[in-house]
Order: structure tokens, then C-alpha cells, then sequence
């Protein structure tokens, strides 16, 4: 086993692939916490590292903290939508937030909290973010589907995703 010394020199030598593994993540304390949970899955699954295996020892901490990650991730979503649930509406009476019941929650309208989300912008960059977020189409093919030159759409990104995040008090840049 390492000492405090040793690992701590083992992770600055290898704190530029946790980051790397860890970018997918959005900026700030959702990728702070998937840092500290590669770290963890490192720091479990190196003693047992065996080199004549035939792996390196990048490959084996990579699938060593991918497995991890996703573990904490669908852990992480799971909670997310735990808190994130409305009451169902039960037919013939009003529901009072007393009268909730634990079987009769159902999730969020996700087209409702889209509106919702971009409510306030105009009509064109509206049409654009959901057409390139929320239905998955490229910067190319949005450009097509709107007549608009690629350069000009990306642009239009650009100061929609800074639109947003002003509006929503997002200080780091995505």
C-alpha cells in the first residue's frame, strides 16, 4: 500500500487522464464529484493492478473508472428524479399537498419544462435549441432545416448559450 506522499505524487502524474476521463461532465460540482469518485475507483483498484495480465495500467484504470462513473451516475439520475416528481392528479377531487400519496407520482412534463426553459427568448433561437438540443440535430442540419448560413447558426449559438446562462445565473461558460 502507498503512503500519503506516494499517492499524492501517483495523482499528479496521472490528474491530466481523470480529467480527461471526467470531461463529459459539466463544469462545476457535478464534475468536481465525478473527479472524486475516479480518484476513489483508483485508488481501490490500483494495489490490485497486475501488470502480467497484459493490460497497461492506463487501460486498466480507465475501465476500472468508467465502471465506477457510470455506477455513480445512474445513482446520481436516479435521485435527481426522485426529487424532480410531481403529484398525479386524482380524478374527482382537488389534491392537497397533504393528501399526496407515494403511488401516485408521475414525472415531470418534459415538453412543459422545455417551454419553460426558454421561455422569454426569441421565437428563432427558441425554434434552434430545440431543434439542435432537444431533437439531436447538428449545427449543419439545422442550418439546413432553417435557411440560415452554418457560420451565422453558430454564432447564434453562441449568444443563445450566453443568453441562457445570464438568465439563469450560470457564471461558467459551458
Amino acid at each position: 500500500m502507498m503512503d500519503q506522499e506516494q499517492w499524492t505524487e501517483w495523482f499528479s502524474e496521472y490528474e491530466f487522464l481523470l480529467n480527461r476521463w471526467t470531461s463529459r461532465f459539466p463544469k462545476g460540482p457535478l464534475q468536481e464529484e465525478a473527479m472524486q469518485i475516479a480518484r476513489i475507483a483508483c485508488w481501490r483498484r490500483l494495489p490490485s493492478y497486475d501488470p502480467a495480465r497484459g493490460a497497461s495500467l492506463q487501460t486498466y484504470l480507465f475501465r476500472a473508472v468508467q465502471g465506477a462513473l457510470h455506477n455513480w451516475y445512474r445513482r446520481y439520475e436516479a435521485r435527481w428524479l426522485e426529487r424532480h416528481y410531481l403529484p398525479a392528479p386524482v380524478e374527482g377531487r382537488e389534491l392537497w399537498e397533504n393528501e399526496v400519496e407515494d403511488d401516485a407520482l408521475q414525472p415531470l412534463d418534459e415538453d412543459l419544462v422545455w417551454q419553460s426553459y426558454l421561455e422569454g427568448l426569441p421565437q428563432d433561437e427558441a425554434q434552434f435549441l430545440t431543434l439542435h438540443y432537444k431533437n439531436g440535430f447538428s449545427l449543419p442540419e439545422v442550418a439546413r432545416i432553417m435557411e440560415i448560413p452554418y457560420e451565422r447558426l453558430k454564432k447564434r449559438k453562441q449568444r443563445c448559450l450566453v443568453k441562457l446562462r445570464q438568465k439563469y445565473g450560470y457564471k461558467e461558460t459551458i
